[in-house]
């Protein structure tokens, strides 16, 4: 059977092409899809393969040979596998070897049969006549390539037919090449490709593209064609000549999407694999030829595009600044126009635009943390469109009220001065963190700038934490943080807490303007999905995000991660896996498998939770949430070390975050190595010093363990460093004596023992507690001072409290048997569990029945003998709920129930549970039309 192999059907703006030699000759076998001869067009080089496999019977046209879509150039015999050749047809003696098979092309057949193009290796191409030098003497003529000869007549009928025009500015590249410099490596590793200057330019185009949209824009006929996507086309010199690949969407595209694309783009046109649709459709153009020392130059343009921007070499030269001379790294811009249709005015600004953004990279970014969790200023986050109309873009920077922290009076006083600069006058002016929080809780701020140095007192981290954690700012407030630190510790932990931008000094007020502006433009997108949020209305927060989602396209990925965060607060685990992988299938972003794994650990799926965060922190090393989550699940699995390596993983990349050396020194305890327990707690001391988290039970901690490493004079010298501020609290005082007593025990020291005994024990008459572990020790100190009933009586309160905590009962046994003291110890503690087991699990079974009125009897008695164990609150507290759903109103039951449920959050903050019951709480309050009191 003879099968014709065919020219393939090209693109529409590709007519013809032009033989190269033949990889395969009469007589010789071929297999099917095998590369028979390679096909060079205007802009590619592709190839045509065998439809079958059999022997090439018949070569129709020879090298060289112009052709067209579906022409006939060869035959192909298949079918009589042992037919024999004519002896007058040798094989050729050596022929090339096929190229690699590579993936088929997505170009239109004209039916199933028709050979589908792939582009050629570079070893197959012919070397282009420029680079074939000719001998001394020698006289040559040949053919110019169909890309050459394309090229030529299209920058001829681009001189003819356009009316081409080029303006120039110059540009201070010390910004971005210091920022590469900065974050080149981080960058490389978490994205395999390095951080290049075209994603810059690249990105301060799209941003000058959208605020002038007629350089976008071409002209067909009589018509201008105006572009919604900035479709860019990067120059780059092959073997064969210049080709322009085009970045689709360029605006949508973060800097390592960019430098990828560019990268393969190289590749590919140096193999000539690039493909027809790589080359066609885009709207504006950038030319570097400065990697070839290039000074300046005047691009042509790339019909029908109606402007061109020319990179050029950066070079060391003086400038004046700031009324100085000095010396820094410029480069020559040139932007190409038509001005047909682009005006001068609008082609300078235009420039002028790009100029401005390279110059101050950091007016480009908001924070990637949003993004990708990296830890530094988001040079690198996908570029977000202007907004839709002037009606929505507009701000009314005189109506903002803004609070200025700085402790250097000349800053607060700049900053303030920056800030009129645009409009901002209602302006409050603050020393420290204290006259801060001071003014927040007496006045409502649009808008905090905050530098991150505040003095001796709280930092600006620690200013975020305390606004935070105590609600004092709305989710509407802006909070920018400002600094010079480029300490990466220290700018990584406020990073962690995610403040709306991060400036670095020194900034213009044009920046500070346009960022600040970016970021209250997405609030303001979001006020009526914050507003149901802060009003505990969830469900009414999720429809808040659909609506968001379908009418703002420009917040579809901030959307969809607080849609995600509201599902989880829900308790809806399975839906907010379900989005994550949503979101992951569009792209496959840090944040969303971060909470995809959050997700499945919430279920209990903790293998998949860890195999998708191990795989999180290999592409992005520097997402410590991931560490801390990773923790979380090998907890889960009981594998403390494990979690212990992911914990000093993520506190050697932020280690001034106070929770996790907290939870650090926790894991490191409990697993043995006291080393590590003892760095972190004495980190968390000096680290948090002024921070909220940082409790007296931190400080009992490290006493702990520098008393079970003997080193009796540390234990002495840190009650001593902070003795003033553990008198300051009743709670502080306890664990000073507690300390103090076990001191003197292990000193042998027991008069002074027994004394401090009495003290703690004047102090927990008054209701005063410390945390568990305190409490177990002190229990330790009453057994060895002879005080066994106090020691009982002490235990027993733990266990009742912790009935279901196996680390809490273990340290109870131990302290029994070190004692001697075992048998005592088994029967005191399997009475205080054995009772409130029994009445909260009576309690949770009359629930399940329906018996709720029975159910909230026992379960308030459990916490009546429990009243500080969060499991059995959050079971009385949901039975409460529950009987309120079944007999009506109850004030007495729901006012019983609030008080729970804010111990019970006291107890476990964070607890998955409790945001399930708040919400079941505020309904219904809401159906009773209750107030909370």
């Amino acid at each position: 059977m003879k099968v014709e192999v065919r020219v393939p059907m090209l693109s529409d703006s590709v007519a013809s092409g032009t033989l190269l030699p033949w990889r395969k000759q009469v007589g010789e076998r071929v297999a099917r899809d095998e590369a028979l001869v390679d096909l060079e067009t205007d802009k590619v080089i592709l190839e045509i393969p065998a439809p079958a496999s059999g022997t090439l019977l018949e070569l129709r046209l020879p090298e060289g040979t112009v052709v067209k879509a579906d022409e006939v150039v060869a035959v192909i015999e298949t079918g009589n596998e042992s037919m024999a050749l004519d002896p007058s047809i040798q094989p050729a003696a050596a022929a090339r070897p096929a190229s690699p098979v590579l993936p088929a092309v997505a170009i239109k057949t004209a039916a199933a049969q028709t050979p589908v193009p792939v582009a050629v290796p570079a070893a197959c191409v012919p070397l282009p006549a420029t680079q074939q030098t000719p001998q001394p003497g020698e006289f040559r003529r040949e053919p110019m390539s169909r890309l050459r000869s394309r090229v030529a007549e299209r920058l001829v009928a681009a001189q003819h037919s356009a009316a081409m025009l080029t303006t120039f500015n110059e540009v201070n590249m010390q910004a971005v090449n210091e920022l590469r410099q900065r974050y080149k490596g981080e960058f490389e590793t978490r994205y395999g490709v390095k951080l290049g200057y075209m994603s810059f330019f690249v990105r301060a185009v799209c941003q000058a593209l959208a605020q002038f949209p007629v350089v976008n824009a071409a002209i067909d006929g009589h018509d201008i064609v105006w572009h919604g996507d900035a479709d860019i086309g990067i120059a780059i010199s092959s073997p064969r000549g210049l080709v322009v690949p085009i970045l689709r969407r360029a605006q949508t595209l973060s800097s390592a999407e960019v430098e990828r694309a560019i990268a393969d783009f190289g590749l590919r046109a140096r193999e000539s694999k690039l493909m027809l649709d790589d080359l066609t459709g885009g709207t504006f153009s950038i030319t570097n030829g400065g990697v070839f020392g290039s000074m300046l130059s005047t691009p042509i343009l790339n019909p029908p595009q109606s402007a061109i921007l020319g990179m050029h070499a950066i070079l060391d030269r003086p400038i004046a600044e700031n009324g100085l001379v000095v010396i820094r790294p410029m480069m020559y811009l040139a932007l190409t126009y038509d001005h047909r249709l682009i005006d001068g005015r609008d082609a300078v600004q235009f420039l002028v635009a790009v100029k401005a953004a390279l110059e101050a990279p950091e007016a480009l970014l908001t924070y990637l943390q949003r993004e990708t969790g990296m830890n530094f200023p988001s040079a690198f986050i996908k570029n977000e469109p202007a907004p839709a109309s002037a009606k929505e873009s507009f701000i009314d920077y005189a109506s903002l009220r803004a609070l200025v922290v700085d402790d250097y009076p000349g800053m607060r006083n700049a900053l303030r001065l920056t800030l009129s600069n645009f409009g901002v006058v209602k302006v409050q002016l603050a020393a420290n963190a204290s006259e801060a929080l001071f003014h927040v809780k007496n006045k409502e701020f649009d808008f905090i700038l905050c530098d991150f140095n505040l003095g001796d007192g709280r930092d600006g981290q620690q200013l975020l934490e305390e606004l935070r954690h105590g609600n004092l700012v709305s989710l509407e407030t802006v909070f920018m943080m400002v600094t010079a630190e480029s300490y990466y510790e220290k700018v990584a932990a406020t990073a962690e807490l995610a403040p709306d931008d991060y400036m670095i000094k020194p900034f213009s007020a044009e920046i500070l303007r346009s960022r600040l502006e970016a970021i209250l433009l997405r609030k303001r997108a979001f006020r009526d999905v914050y507003r149901h949020f802060l009003a505990q209305d969830l469900e009414a927060a999720l429809v808040a995000c659909d609506v968001l989602i379908r009418s703002k396209p420009k917040y579809l990925v901030d959307a969809l991660r607080f849609k995600g965060e509201i599902l989880v607060t829900l308790g809806r685990f399975d839906e907010a896996e379900a989005l994550y992988k949503q979101v992951i299938a569009m792209r496959a972003i840090p944040w969303a498998r971060l909470g995809l794994a959050r997700s499945l650990h919430l279920q209990k799926k903790e293998e998949p939770a860890e195999e998708e965060l191990r795989d999180v922190l290999e592409h992005a090393p520097s997402m410590v949430a991931a560490y801390d989550l990773l923790a979380d699940v090998c907890l889960a699995k009981k594998d403390g070390a494990a979690a212990q390596t992911a914990l000093e993983q993520g506190v050697a990349i932020s280690g001034k975050t106070v929770r996790r050396q907290q939870k650090l020194g926790e894991v490191a305890y409990s697993n043995g190595d006291l080393d590590t327990a003892r760095t972190a707690y004495t980190n968390t001391l000096e680290k948090g010093r002024h921070s909220i988290f940082v409790t007296p039970a931190d400080l009992g901690n490290l006493c702990r363990v520098q008393i079970e490493q003997g080193d009796l004079k540390a234990v002495a010298d840190t009650l001593k460093k902070n003795k003033s501020s553990l008198q300051g609290s009743p709670e502080g005082k306890l664990v000073m004596a507690v300390s103090q007593s076990m001191l003197h025990n292990e000193a042998g020291n027991l008069q002074e023992a027994v004394k401090t005994l009495d003290e703690v024990a004047a102090l927990r008459s008054t209701g005063t507690r410390c945390d568990p572990q305190m409490m177990l020790d002190l229990a330790g100190v009453c057994m060895a001072t002879g005080r066994e009933g106090e020691a009982d009586g002490i235990v027993a309160e733990v266990a009742r409290n912790a009935h279901d905590s196996e680390s809490l009962l273990a340290k109870a046994r131990k302290i029994y048997d070190q004692a001697g003291r075992s048998d005592a110890g088994a029967a005191v503690l399997a009475s205080a569990t054995a009772d409130v087991r029994k009445l909260n699990n009576e309690g949770v079974v009359l629930a399940q029945k329906g018996d709720y009125k029975t159910a909230v009897e026992k379960l308030l008695t459990a916490c009546d003998e429990a009243p500080y164990n969060p499991r059995i609150i959050m079971n009385a507290v949901w039975v409460i709920l529950k009987y309120t759903d079944q007999v009506g109103m109850d004030e007495k039951m729901i006012d019983i129930a609030r008080k729970h449920l804010a111990e019970a959050e006291r107890q476990a903050p964070g607890h998955s549970r409790i945001s399930g019951l708040r919400l079941h709480l505020k309904d219904v309050e809401n159906r009773f039309g209750m107030s909370k009191s």
